[in-house]
């Protein structure tokens, strides 16, 4: 969609002014068990890969996390 809108700038069908709304289809919630793959190592194994960690349901326990991998960096 971003490709179609700079050809049509470019030829001038939309404006400098225009506003335009693109509408992106491609996006992984068609496919979510391939975000389960990737981050849980299974194959193929991926650089970009955050292994999922259970805490409990609690904010304290997600600000340890954070304050954890601020800490970390």
């Amino acid at each position: 969609s971003l490709a179609g809108v700079k050809a049509l700038r470019e030829r001038g069908i939309i404006a400098p002014g225009d506003r335009v709304v693109a509408v992106l289809t491609g996006h992984i919630l068609k496919d979510p068990g391939i975000l389960q793959q990737m981050h849980q190592g299974e194959s193929p194994p991926s650089a970009w890969a955050n292994a999922p960690i259970r805490i409990p349901p609690t904010t304290e326990a997600v600000r340890r996390v954070l304050d954890a991998a601020i800490a970390g960096r």
